[in-house]
């Protein structure tokens, strides 16, 4: 629904190690040999802990929450992940419609 939404033309490829109880370090493993971007579709708790180990290491403090249908876009610059943007459905309805 995302690379039709953003009208792309991307492969989608299925991972094994996305679903909410997996463990995040194989995922984190493998950005780190990723040669281009990546958009990771997932459920919690498995995204959350992934983008807390991303942005905070090994030890990580709580992690992040997602919403259902939220987006999360990180960028790796010199070994370190940053936040871009995070956007949470509650943030694209329109003021008085109900959705």
């Amino acid at each position: 629904m995302l690379a039709a939404g953003l009208n792309l033309a991307i492969p989608l490829i299925d991972q094994p190690g996305l679903e909410p109880e997996d463990d995040p370090r194989g995922t984190v493993e493998r950005l780190a040999h990723a040669t281009c971007d990546v958009a990771i579709v997932g459920h919690e708790p498995h995204l959350g802990t992934l983008a807390a180990l991303l942005l905070h290491g090994p030890q990580p403090p709580a992690p992040f929450i997602f919403k259902k249908a939220a987006v999360l876009a990180l960028e790796e610059r010199s070994g370190r992940w940053l936040v871009r943007w995070h956007v949470s459905p509650e943030l694209l309805k329109s003021p008085g419609v109900d959705q």
